[in-house]
């Protein structure tokens, strides 16, 4: 979706799994106070329920976009400190 862009094109990159760290970090970069409202909080709360199969298939189907998303993550986990 994003190529031939790198994670070094982007001057911030956040991590839904770390989304409240993540609006902090932007907040502190950019001098703005932003709230986190609302957000999803994930399958733990929904009633919908995707075997590891489903989630096998979509990642072996989906295997160059995970290796982009994982880029993207490590650079965000750079910035987030850790």
């Amino acid at each position: 979706f994003i190529r031939p862009l790198t994670a070094q094109d982007f001057d911030f990159i956040g991590s839904v799994e770390r989304f409240e760290e993540s609006i902090a970090a932007f907040n502190a970069m950019f001098n703005l106070s932003l709230d986190v409202v609302h957000y999803n909080e994930g399958q733990q709360s929904s009633p919908y329920v995707v075997s590891d199969e489903v989630v096998a298939a979509f990642e072996l189907r989906q295997s160059e976009e995970y290796v982009v998303y994982n880029e993207l993550l490590l650079a965000s986990n750079l910035l987030l400190g850790n």
